[in-house]
């Protein structure tokens, strides 16, 4: 059986980090949330992400990639908050730097059958959908799993197959479009 990974980074103070390792099925949930969720967005390590402690204009629940798209507003203001992978309106994340213009064209860019850009829509709006909520909110394992995953994927430094691809793609799918537990759709179109 295949085994994947993601290096999930814990508050300084504790001074370790933890290496979370689940097979293909569905993992259990390890507390992951955004005050220790981490990946290498930027490819130069594990960052932390959604640890910005404000709640303001964070919410509780996901958008779809359609949203994102036509509300460049929002995405403006998800991008002005300074993260780990935020930063002046800019986000650097699968080893690319987005204004919140570049990310709509990205997110607008028709697929064409290509599931590399498939991938990227997904990842993109999972990445909006985790940086919109408010810090602690706990992450679902196999959401985190597969935002590391598609990470590492599109940095060129994990080698899947189609249907791994495939794999990655429709959690993160079904996470941007509520089928996660407690991260139901916003309900506002």
């Amino acid at each position: 059986m295949r085994r994947s990974s993601i290096r999930l980074l814990v508050p300084a103070a504790i001074g370790a980090a933890i290496l979370l390792a689940c097979s293909d099925s569905s993992p259990t949930d390890p507390s992951v949330n955004a005050d220790n969720f981490a990946n290498a967005s930027n490819g130069n390590g594990p960052t932390t992400v959604g640890g910005n402690p404000s709640a303001a204009g964070r919410v509780s629940c996901v958008r779809a990639l359609g949203y994102y798209k036509n509300h460049l507003p929002l995405v403006q203001e998800i991008l002005s908050r300074t993260t780990a992978i935020t930063s002046a309106g800019v986000i650097t994340t699968g080893g690319v730097s987005y204004t919140a213009q570049n990310l709509v064209d990205a997110l607008s860019a028709p697929p064409t059958g290509d599931i590399k850009l498939l991938l990227l829509h997904q990842y993109l709006t999972a990445q909006l959908n985790w940086l919109n909520m408010p810090a602690g909110t706990t992450l679902p394992a196999e959401v985190a799993i597969a935002i590391g995953n598609s990470n590492q994927y599109l940095l060129g430094n994990l080698t899947l197959t189609r249907d791994q691809v495939l794999q990655l793609m429709n959690t993160l799918a079904r996470f941007n479009g509520g089928g996660f537990g407690t991260f139901k759709n916003c309900g506002d179109g």
